[in-house]
């Protein structure tokens, strides 16, 4: 039974349809894999269940449903080579750019402290949710009142809430 699979990566392209019949993760793999979709290094959760996909044989959604792709921190709690993008002599603060701006990635700075770059991602992260849902929300083709549109708003929210993030 062939389904879509909306894939939303805050990395990258933001919102990517995948055709498939995967049951498992690994299956789905295969599929994301044809449409050039990198998922390597991120926590893969289901938006409708908040499921983390971690085993190539975990189970998938009968129906259509929405896959967010968020980089994966390590264990130490950081993300990837952190040390280089920390000067903190030279570096900037988070308050310096906005992170809502297409071309401000934080991992093109260099940050004062690794709080500074923290907060950076995380208000990045919060950009790329508010353009998904304002897409969703704008698309003359969705109503505001659509219940879809509305289950979006609260995995966004969920996601915010579990990334600490804050307006």
């Amino acid at each position: 039974m062939s389904r879509t699979v909306t894939v939303y990566n805050t990395i990258g392209s933001n919102q990517i349809p995948v055709e498939t019949n995967a049951t498992t993760w690994g299956e789905l793999q295969l599929d994301l894999d044809r449409r050039g979709v990198s998922y390597h290094g991120m926590k893969v959760v289901v938006g409708e269940t908040q499921v983390s996909l971690e085993s190539s044989a975990a189970q998938l959604p009968d129906t259509a449903f929405r896959l967010f792709l968020m980089p994966q921190k390590v264990k130490s709690g950081n993300f990837g080579n952190d040390e280089a993008l920390v000067d903190w002599e030279d570096g900037i603060k988070w308050t310096d750019y906005d992170w809502g701006d297409d071309d401000n990635i934080p991992e093109d700075y260099q940050f004062k402290t690794k709080k500074d770059l923290t907060v950076a991602r995380a208000k990045k992260a919060q950009s790329y949710l508010n353009k998904i849902i304002n897409y969703l929300i704008l698309d003359e083709k969705k109503s505001i009142t659509d219940p879809e549109v509305a289950n979006l708003q609260k995995t966004a929210d969920e996601i915010k809430k579990n990334l600490g993030l804050f307006d």
